[in-house]
């Protein structure tokens, strides 16, 4: 063992032990778990990794492909004999890459024999319903100290989980009932695992928590888990023009049925597939190559509401009381839209100080002086990036988090954080003129080991987690699995006790930050001027009137 690594696990230790953290010993009865399971479908051979066994590509679902394309999920096919199950499933379909055959699932869990069955964590990933896939996370660490199962889901994304036409089956919310599918999955087969299919908690970030709580006001969903975690991304997520890249249209990841279906009309059109009658357009699209919808693949945003699926909107449901009734732990990262802002910048469209008028002007209409009253340059040193990043901040992610937080506590446990790391790198590198820290998806190397970052631009490797943050990694994971155990995140020995329910009011959320886990965090709705939100929410956005939260 190298110096360096020695002074990591010294510095490590000592930090430990300053906050009064016992790391997670493994069970004194620990035996190397079976690596082959049976399930409904067959027989499966895992793989030996480390403190866990992990089951890679495992199916949930016939593949879609061919007729059963924008088709709902059908059962997966049987097999005899025993499946390898030691490597990943290709990505679903996004932009000119991935596979349309790509239902598949990863099942993560502990090595060690446990006297009881372990709770389940359904990870959603993100990525807005366009990109990504559950291969990047790594849940070893989660598993291995929270003694939970992970199962990580792959589901249709783009044009292929969300088509939407007149008298299609499962039109606008086939992404959904893939997730529905792979919950399914669980409900019969976890418990080859070693997992308890009563006690699931299903999680997600960005897209994936968005995802999530839709799937609190899903009728078909209801008996399919039993708590939710919502990390950066609620049923009132939305945002305005310009606010995911410049240029950019308003938008929401949940819209009225009609509306999903004039978007796909119109793909289909461009297509060489419309006019035409509905069926007509399907049996079309089904023609096409996969990559013939590359082009067309940013269009398609919003699972559609207004169906079997998606009754209400989400949004509505919760305010109506209308969700499912389970402990949620729900929180967003301090400054989200620092994202946001680097990615324009990377793509050579950085936000300017003389520009900063224009922008407003296109993403709040008539209420852009209001706006930028309450963000005014000079307190940014006139920059109009970081004023920009702090809009996006709070109008898409922490207000309208708070809001459905404020919803849900009328009726169910609910605990609400805010991850405040100063040195958290996200997935999106900042650019050198731009600050660090508890941008989007900056959580995320706290509790998986991701295999596409963080990355340092100078060496154009994964930044390690430093001391401090392998601590706050250790309290956070302790925190999540803790909640999927027991539906608190709170406990003794881990920095996490005393994280009340969040009763409606910024102070009654939990500050997640190296220095401060224990700590409140300083009023969270009038940091994140969330008076001004709630007022330009419920009268909706000026490009998009379904971009609005219920705020009664």
């Amino acid at each position: 063992m190298g110096f360096a690594a020695l002074r990591m696990i010294v510095s490590i230790a000592t930090l430990a032990a300053s906050a009064g953290l016992q790391l997670l010993p493994k069970p004194a009865d620990a035996k190397v778990a079976s690596l082959v399971v049976r399930t409904r479908q067959g027989m499966l051979r895992g793989l030996a990794s480390g403190d866990v066994v992990e089951f890679r590509g495992v199916p949930y679902a016939a593949p879609p492909i061919g007729e059963r394309r924008f088709e709902p999920p059908a059962d997966a096919r049987t097999w005899s004999g025993v499946r390898r199950a030691d490597r990943f499933a290709p990505t679903c379909v996004q932009g000119a890459t991935g596979e349309e055959d790509c239902l598949y699932l990863n099942v993560t869990r502990p090595r060690g024999a446990y006297p009881s069955k372990l709770p389940v964590m359904v990870w959603l990933h993100g990525g807005g319903f366009s990109v990504g896939t559950p291969n990047t996370y790594d849940a070893s660490e989660l598993s291995a100290r929270g003694r939970v199962i992970v199962v990580s889901v792959a589901f249709r994304l783009n044009a292929f989980g969300l088509m939407s036409l007149p008298g299609m089956s499962g039109a606008g919310s086939l992404l959904l009932q893939d997730q529905q599918a792979a919950l399914q999955w669980v409900k019969r087969n976890i418990a080859a695992f070693g997992g308890d299919p009563r006690n699931v908690t299903l999680f997600g970030e960005s897209g994936g928590a968005i995802g999530a709580c839709g799937q609190m006001t899903s009728p078909a969903a209801r008996t399919l888990f039993h708590k939710a975690i919502l990390q950066s991304g609620s049923c009132s997520t939305g945002f305005e023009a310009d606010f995911v890249a410049r240029g950019a249209p308003a938008g929401a990841y949940f819209m009225p049925f009609e509306e999903t279906v004039r978007v796909s009309v119109d793909v289909a059109r461009r297509l060489g597939c419309a006019p035409a009658a509905p069926a007509a357009i399907l049996r079309c699209l089904k023609r096409l190559n996969a990559t013939a919808f590359a082009k067309e693949a940013g269009r398609f945003i919003g699972a559609a509401f207004g169906t079997p699926t998606l009754p209400l909107a989400p949004s509505t449901a919760l305010r109506l009381g209308q969700g499912a009734r389970i402990p949620v732990l729900t929180g967003f990262t301090h400054r989200e839209g620092l994202a946001m802002v680097a990615g324009m910048q990377w793509a050579g469209q950085p936000m300017t100080e003389g520009e900063s008028p224009h922008v407003m002007s296109r993403a709040f209409g008539q209420r852009a002086n209001m706006v930028s009253a309450s963000y005014p340059l000079a307190r940014y040193g006139g920059r109009g990036d970081l004023a920009w990043a702090d809009v996006i901040t709070d109008r898409m992610f922490a207000c309208p988090q708070l809001f459905d937080a404020q919803a849900m506590a009328k009726t169910q446990p609910v605990f609400a954080y805010e991850f405040a790391d100063p040195e958290g790198a996200g997935l999106i590198p900042m650019p050198p003129n731009l600050p660090a820290g508890a941008s989007h998806s900056s959580d995320l190397p706290l509790l998986f080991k991701l295999a596409d970052g963080p990355i340092d631009l100078k060496t154009g490797k994964t930044i390690a987690r430093s001391p401090a943050q392998q601590i706050l990694s250790v309290r956070m994971i302790d925190a999540w699995s803790r909640f999927a155990w027991r539906g608190r995140p709170s406990g003794t020995g881990t920095g996490t006790a005393g994280w009340a329910r969040f009763d409606g009011r910024g102070d009654s959320v939990r500050w997640l930050a190296p220095d401060g886990f224990t700590r409140r965090s300083p009023g969270a709705l009038d940091a994140h001027r969330c008076g001004l939100w709630r007022a330009i929410m419920a009268a909706g956005g000026p490009s998009a009137p379904w971009v609005r939260a219920d705020a009664r």
